[in-house]
C-alpha cells in the first residue's frame, strides 16, 4: 500500500518520546514496549515477527539501534528474505576513511569503514 510503518521500541512508556514525535509526520508508528505499558508487549523484533505473521510483510527494512537488535532484524530479514539495510553508528574522526578510526568487519571479516562505506549498509555487507 506504500505505506511507511515505524517499528519502535522501548522499555517502557516513559522512553518512548521517539515514537511521539513520528507521529508528527506521514507514518504509521507501531510501538513495542518490554513492560507492556504500551503498545505491543514486547520487543521492537517480535512486533515484526507478529506483523508478518499476520500477513503484514514489509517490501523492505531499514534499521538502526542496538547491535544485538540489529542482528536479530538481520536474522529476521535473511529467514523472511526481506532486503534490508542497516545504519550503522561509529564515532568519525577524519570522514573520508584515512584514519580508519570507524573501521567495522563487513560479513566476510574485510575492514568497512563506515564514513566512506556506509553508514547506510545492505544486509550482506555487515550481517
Amino acid at each position: 500500500n506504500g505505506q511507511i510503518e515505524v517499528l519502535v521500541g522501548a522499555r517502557a512508556v516513559a522512553d518512548a518520546a521517539f515514537a511521539d514525535a513520528l507521529r508528527d509526520v506521514d507514518v504509521a508508528v507501531r510501538l513495542a514496549t518490554d513492560d507492556g505499558s504500551a503498545g505491543f508487549h514486547g520487543t521492537c523484533v517480535q512486533l515484526a515477527v507478529s506483523r508478518i505473521a499476520i500477513g503484514d510483510r514489509p517490501d523492505r527494512i531499514y534499521c538502526c539501534g542496538p547491535v544485538g537488535m540489529m542482528q536479530a532484524v538481520a536474522e529476521l530479514a535473511r529467514q523472511e528474505e526481506i532486503a534490508a539495510w542497516f545504519s550503522l553508528e561509529e564515532r568519525m574522526a577524519c570522514g573520508i576513511g584515512v584514519c580508519r578510526g570507524c573501521v567495522k568487519r563487513d560479513a566476510e571479516g574485510k575492514p568497512l569503514c563506515v564514513c566512506t562505506d556506509g553508514p547506510v549498509v545492505p544486509l550482506h555487507a555487515v550481517f
